[in-house]
């Protein structure tokens, strides 16, 4: 739904299903005859019977909010997918948007190859990679959050990113493993 958008009013018989779209989404049913779509400007389609009660007034929806952190993944990587997967699970607030690049016009950065060979992520508006980035993605999901603000650190970044550079020497033969 655009920055702005009106929710339009459907009515179910006598109740009509009213509210607001997104994450903080409140709905109420209103008595409201016939089956009945009230578009944003207020005029009606269906039976065109507007019944005793006029069209509720719009009221304007907040866009949903942005991911605080945006996360690129390889999508034909075993061990990304699990790691995905698990992350999006944890993520319950919907904090963190994930891209796949795989898709060829899944959106990039920078170059794909760069993205594809170590994890990269956006927070605030900087781009982050390696340990860094694994840092800002579990600083959006409140269970890691400790350890993303540990990583904060500069000691306890150095340690994760010497450890995530291990990993990506051996992360090929594990992803053959899990194929």
């Amino acid at each position: 739904m655009p920055v702005g958008a009106r929710l339009g009013k459907i009515a179910f018989g006598p109740f009509q299903l009213a509210g607001r779209a997104g994450c903080d989404a409140s709905l109420a049913l209103v008595p409201f005859p016939y089956w009945q779509v009230v578009k944003p400007g207020g005029a009606a389609e269906g039976t065109g019977m507007a019944g005793p009660h006029p069209p509720l007034p719009m009221q304007d929806v907040p866009a949903p909010p942005q991911p605080a952190v945006t996360v690129w993944y390889d999508g034909t990587c075993p061990l990304c997918l699990r790691e995905i997967a698990l992350m999006r699970r944890l993520d319950r607030g919907g904090r963190i948007g994930f891209i796949d690049l795989t898709p060829p016009d899944a959106a990039c950065p920078v170059d794909r190859q760069l993205m594809l060979e170590r994890f990269h992520a956006r927070e605030n508006g900087v781009l982050l990679s390696g340990a860094a980035a694994f840092a800002a993605m579990w600083r959006a999901i409140p269970a890691l959050r400790p350890l993303g603000l540990a990583a904060r650190q500069p000691a306890v970044l150095w340690l994760l990113e010497r450890t995530y550079r291990a990993f990506l020497k051996i992360r090929p033969l594990l992803q053959e493993l899990l194929r």
